[in-house]
């Protein structure tokens, strides 16, 4: 043990870890340094191995996925609606193959899948699966359900999302994400007078990614009113989010 000089550096130390979340440890050198036989700067505080630990089950925690799709299962979705199932099903693949299974520490990931139509539709308006890790049930739940309803051209996206994120039991130190994939906009004006607004104030207050997979072909943003609504509802969302947020083309 020895005094730290005056003129040696005080630099901070950082140590970073990969997504899905990015995490630093951060360390000040103070006053007075132990080195090991190997010459490594060690610590001289006695809740060292109480923090260690602390932080042991902090970078678990931090490094789980909650997951959240909302889609579309109205009439108008009924050729995109197959596609959609296996997007989800591949995106689910690629996560968990991301990470070596016999890993101790590898992030607990879990997915939710909410389904929505119209006001029009009644009790059939959504029905959803919780978050789980159980990917092979949430397929199954995926593949057995059916598009039709809707009624008029605009749907409850608005509902639907907002209702995806309040019944969701998240873990408050997992990133989350909501995926939303649809072809058709919202209501000009919602019956239920949801706004973008509400949209953004909420996916803000639970730190949730917005990620958006327009399933049409682009043209159709063109030739579509109802399917341009959803391309410019949803950019306006995301760019109150600043880079929490991405518009994805079916292209």
């Amino acid at each position: 043990i020895t005094e730290w000089e005056y003129h040696w550096q005080r630099f901070p130390i950082f140590e970073t870890f990969p997504m899905p979340i990015n995490l630093m440890h951060v360390g000040y050198i103070g006053d007075q340094i132990e080195l090991d036989s190997g010459g490594v700067v060690g610590t001289l505080n006695p809740r060292k191995s109480r923090l260690d630990s602390k932080l042991s089950r902090l970078e678990r925690e931090v490094k789980n996925a909650d997951i959240l799709f909302v889609i579309d299962a109205t009439g108008s979705m009924r050729d995109y609606f197959a596609p959609a199932a296996s997007a989800v099903e591949r995106i689910m693949s690629t996560l968990h193959s991301e990470y070596d299974s016999s890993d101790p520490f590898r992030p607990k990931l879990r997915f939710s899948v909410l389904f929505y139509r119209d006001y029009a539709d009644g009790d059939s308006l959504y029905w959803r699966r919780g978050l789980s890790d159980d990917t092979n049930g949430l397929l199954r739940f995926i593949k057995g359900a059916e598009s039709s309803g809707g009624g008029d051209e605009p749907e409850a996206v608005y509902f639907a999302i907002l209702t995806a994120v309040e019944q969701a039991h998240f873990k408050d130190t997992s990133f989350k994400a909501l995926v939303l994939m649809g072809d058709k906009g919202n209501h000009l004006d919602d019956p239920r007078g949801y706004t973008q607004n509400d949209i953004t104030t909420r996916l803000k207050a639970k730190d949730i990614t917005f990620l958006v997979y327009h399933v049409v072909a682009p043209e159709l943003v063109i030739a579509d009113k109802d399917v341009a609504a959803f391309r410019w509802q949803t950019d306006a969302i995301i760019k109150s989010l600043a880079e929490d947020g991405r518009y994805i083309s079916s292209s």
